[in-house]
């Protein structure tokens, strides 16, 4: 009765353990999604407005400034939330989720894990299409407009440089097609949307 009850201890110890720390686990990846969830609502602006610029029926100097600063804005900036997962995957490995008793808590753990995982899936997905955006914006966009970063990481855009582009090619794009910039908003609508 005595080991018994020794090892149905040390098995609410470990329980307890593994909870505890599934509980760090748990606000440390509510701060990341708490982070990241602010550069996640910048770029959907950003797409937004992207959008609405192209389907305008001409376009300003400034409309032209804000198609360059949103489409690069969409491709530079990269939202991606890393997950904890090393109480999860002790769980897992070392099958402790015998340890815990109460099912429903162990229901909840595999939820959040199997939306986790969901959640890379999309990832994989945005990858797909951002790949695509980028491919729209190589047929448009004068990239070497935007020479580099400056000291505080934001990127540069050379005016200028886009203004001489102009005067020698007549267009401040690669395409004077409307059609071509309205597949490039579907791609930026899928993603961004």
């Amino acid at each position: 009765m005595a080991e018994y009850y020794l090892e149905y201890r040390a098995e609410r110890h470990k329980e307890h353990d593994y909870l505890t720390s599934m509980m760090v686990d748990l606000k440390t990846d509510l701060a990341e999604m708490k982070a990241r969830d602010s550069g996640m609502v910048q770029l959907n602006t950003a797409g937004n407005k992207l959008v609405k610029e192209i389907y305008k029926p001409t376009w300003e100097s400034t409309d032209i400034d804000s198609i360059y600063m949103h489409s690069i804005k969409i491709v530079t900036q990269f939202v991606q939330v890393r997950f904890s997962s090393g109480t999860a995957d002790q769980l897992r490995n070392a099958g402790g989720y015998r340890l815990i008793q109460n099912d429903e808590i162990v229901r909840k753990i595999s939820d959040y894990e199997k939306g986790k995982v969901e959640m890379e899936r999309q990832l994989s997905s945005i990858l797909v299409h951002w790949a695509d955006i980028h491919r729209m914006q190589d047929k448009i966009l004068h990239l070497n407009v935007f020479p580099g970063l400056d000291k505080k990481g934001n990127v540069i855009y050379d005016r200028k440089f886009l203004t001489q582009i102009e005067s020698q090619t007549g267009s401040a794009f690669l395409s004077k097609d409307k059609n071509t910039f309205y597949e490039y908003s579907n791609y930026v609508n899928v993603v961004f949307g």
